[in-house]
């Protein structure tokens, strides 16, 4: 079963790992949500229930009350580097991936808070790369030497949006373990 995958526009990521097209008419409830074809409130924390099968969509520019400002960001960004540096802002998404093409030191922007995101480094195929991590990056994962072998991560911004925690990383999956 693949942990990352892009799904094209209704479509979903179904547990089995494939892409679904989900489409009917219903209404989603649960003691915290209540919606309609044009308008979702959430009032509470509870897990979301369905009845029925339903359709949610997302208008391309969607109206967020009460929300001053909402980012679209894409499943997957795929950073490079250049010069033995690569420039990853994480304003661009919350899954970062790199496929290492020279020895490179990660250098990080755009930090949000709270925010979690997942590094998934992928091993050069011909001859073994490194990856270093910056200071503001606690518990950095030593990617595998191994050739083509994918290595996942995921962190969490600290409070006040300086630095990034990360719990043990996944090392050395074979290739095509992942993605």
């Amino acid at each position: 079963m693949a942990l990352f995958s892009t799904c094209s526009g209704s479509q979903y990521l179904g547990a089995d790992g494939a892409c679904h097209t989900a489409s009917g008419a219903g209404t989603v409830t649960s003691a915290g949500l209540v919606g309609t074809s044009n308008q979702i409130t959430v009032t509470g924390a509870s897990p979301i229930t369905t009845s029925g099968s339903w359709t949610l969509s997302i208008p391309s520019s969607p109206i967020f009350s009460g929300v001053t400002t909402a980012t679209t960001k894409s499943p997957v960004n795929p950073f490079t580097s250049s010069g033995g540096t690569a420039a990853v802002n994480l304003a661009l998404g919350n899954v970062q991936e790199h496929i290492l093409t020279e020895n490179t030191t990660v250098a990080l922007s755009n930090i949000t808070a709270g925010q979690q995101v997942t590094f998934i480094i992928v091993q050069n195929a011909s001859a073994a790369k490194t990856l270093a991590w910056p200071s503001t990056i606690h518990g950095g994962m030593t990617v595998d030497t191994a050739l083509s072998t994918e290595n996942v991560q995921t962190c969490t911004a600290s409070g006040n949006g300086t630095d990034l925690y990360c719990a043990p990383g996944l090392i050395g999956i074979p290739a095509g373990g992942i993605l």
